[in-house]
């Protein structure tokens, strides 16, 4: 498709958007859209919020909770912002209430007994998924606190509640980082560090502490050390996140390479601690890895540009 530029006032150049693409996005005079400069185009797109309502209509028929639950944070991540779900019976009103706990800044409304509209309520910030991104940092260290006094009054409810919580950000972030192209071309690294960091929230810290609460496990003075590394790990990580100085991360992370490369040549080394916690670890050093290669990648971006 091509367009004339029109001139418009001194020095301004002016295309008109095709009529047929603004009324499939519902965009009306005074709306906002986006506008990316490459080397040699313009990306124009409406990017969720800035532009129309993203919608979808959908039909369910047989449906569990966790079903249910995988289809509409599918959605929600996905950058959907109207969701209408037509039941073939009654509105499971207390399993819809549910979810939405988990979906930051969605809504239900229950149009009759068997209809169920689901709205945002919120607009994209890039400042909020950039404070969402520390704050999932922040649970996986309080996380590995509760694992290092795993016999001190913590129970199932405080790590259970600190996972769904997580599982809450992730899914906020995934979002945002969508609708709003967030970092740009390193978008898709940061869309990496939120589920890296979700996964090990769930599969290793959670699991962790489901293990050292149940069996009521006492931990050995190898046991913490081993904690505690991976945790000053994390620390580490989630500075260089921060900073962003790319020197610092490529180093970090031909650290936690060599100790991979060492593994596959010589397999895991056990050193009389407890075989359970130093799966649990060494599983939580992979993502880790995972995570550093994410972090250099938006690190060298950043940083050449200083």
């Amino acid at each position: 498709m091509r367009r004339k530029l029109v001139q418009h006032g001194g020095s301004t150049l002016v295309v008109s958007i095709p009529s047929k693409w603004a009324k499939k996005h519902e965009l009306e005079k005074g709306q906002e859209i986006n506008i990316e400069e490459k080397e040699d185009y313009l990306l124009v797109s409406t990017a969720g919020e800035k532009g129309g309502k993203k919608k979808k209509e959908l039909s369910i028929e047989n449906y569990t909770y966790y079903s249910l639950r995988s289809i509409i944070s599918g959605l929600y991540r996905t950058g959907y912002d109207e969701i209408k779900i037509q039941f073939n019976e009654k509105i499971p009103i207390s399993i819809i209430h549910k979810i939405m706990d988990l979906l930051p800044g969605f809504e239900a409304n229950f149009v009759g007994e068997k209809t169920c509209v689901i709205n945002s309520i919120i607009k994209s910030s890039e400042d909020m998924v950039s404070n969402m991104i520390n704050k999932l940092f922040l649970n996986l260290k309080m996380m590995f606190d509760m694992a290092l006094k795993s016999g001190k009054k913590i129970t199932l409810d405080d790590a259970f509640s600190i996972k769904n919580n997580c599982l809450r950000l992730r899914d906020y972030c995934h979002r945002m980082i969508r609708n709003l192209n967030y970092g740009n071309e390193n978008s898709y690294d940061y869309y990496t560090i939120v589920f890296s960091l979700e996964k090990i929230s769930g599969l290793v810290l959670h699991s962790l502490l489901t293990y050292l609460i149940n069996n009521k496990v006492q931990l050995t003075k190898k046991d913490l050390d081993l904690i505690k590394k991976n945790k000053e790990m994390l620390d580490t990580l989630h500075k260089l996140y921060l900073n962003k100085k790319w020197n610092d991360a490529e180093k970090f992370y031909n650290k936690l390479r060599n100790h991979l490369l060492s593994v596959r040549k010589k397999g895991l080394l056990m050193d009389n601690g407890d075989k359970t916690i130093y799966m649990h670890m060494e599983s939580n050093f992979h993502y880790l890895f995972a995570l550093s290669s994410r972090v250099l990648n938006i690190a060298v971006s950043v940083d050449s540009e200083d």
